[in-house]
């Protein structure tokens, strides 16, 4: 249990402390391959500067849309579900950021749902309870977390999200919620 728990707060995605520091302690202590492994794959998708995963994605409309058709823009990338109470959470605090940058060229906001039929897609991107209409609401074509780029990170809660610079690459594995401290 030690080595799953340390192994789980080193994530670079983990915004509140210096995850390489704890990281590279954590490796030191770790006996676990299992545990070793999830580190360093880890460290290796969400780090700063990690290519991100190019997904090609259905959005409200059927049109095919993929992270490259976003180079030169910072990209606000969330995942979610319909049901998720924390999803619905990050929604509502992300809502004043989006309206800060709505208007800019430069920045976009991407909500990728992996709910499993397209039917429960449309109707939460209606409600906007998880996503802003506002944003390019994307659906994993009913693949949901079996989905490439879902598997790709291995991602096993909900809501997920990162920072994307121009380059596609990563800006911020996990960024803190706005209004979750006093620096944001």
């Amino acid at each position: 249990i030690r080595e799953k728990l340390l192994a789980m707060w080193t994530d670079p995605e983990n915004s509140s402390f210096d995850s390489d520091l704890y990281r590279d302690k954590a490796l030191r202590v770790i006996k676990l391959k299992e545990y070793r492994d999830y580190i360093l794959k880890s460290n290796r998708l969400f780090k700063k500067g990690a290519e991100v995963f190019n997904f090609n994605l259905e959005d409200t409309k059927g049109k095919m849309v993929s992270l490259s058709d976003f180079r030169n823009r910072i990209v606000v990338l969330d995942f979610y579900f319909t049901g998720c109470s924390g999803c619905a959470f990050y929604a509502k605090a992300i809502k004043p950021v989006i309206r800060e940058f709505e208007n800019n060229p430069n920045v976009v906001f991407i909500s990728i749902n992996v709910d499993n039929t397209k039917e429960m897609f449309l109707k939460a991107v209606e409600s906007e309870v998880y996503s802003e209409k506002s944003a390019i609401n994307l659906f994993t074509n009913g693949l949901g977390r079996n989905h490439p780029l879902i598997t790709h990170y291995g991602f096993q809660g909900f809501p997920q999200f990162m920072l994307v610079d121009k380059d596609g690459k990563i800006l911020y594995g996990n960024p803190p919620l706005p209004g979750m401290n006093s620096k944001t």
